[in-house]
């Protein structure tokens, strides 16, 4: 595995790449969607789980870009 997710106050999450990117993504209760916010599309998404892919893709973890 080469990120570590470390929970932040707010329902908010901070991902640590390997390379050294540190990117965040958030719950956002107004909608009840997560966003990635380094990302320059600004897309939601609806679960965590595809919140902490698109983390991961923009943090370019090795691990999950060689999918």
């Amino acid at each position: 595995m080469a990120y570590q997710m470390t929970a932040l106050p707010n329902a908010r999450y901070e991902v640590r790449c390997a390379p050294g990117d540190i990117v965040h993504f958030a719950f956002d209760f107004g909608n009840d969607t997560w966003g990635v916010e380094e990302d320059p599309e600004r897309q939601v998404f609806r679960t965590k789980g595809e919140a902490l892919d698109r983390a991961r893709f923009i943090g370019r973890d090795p691990d999950f870009l060689n999918q």
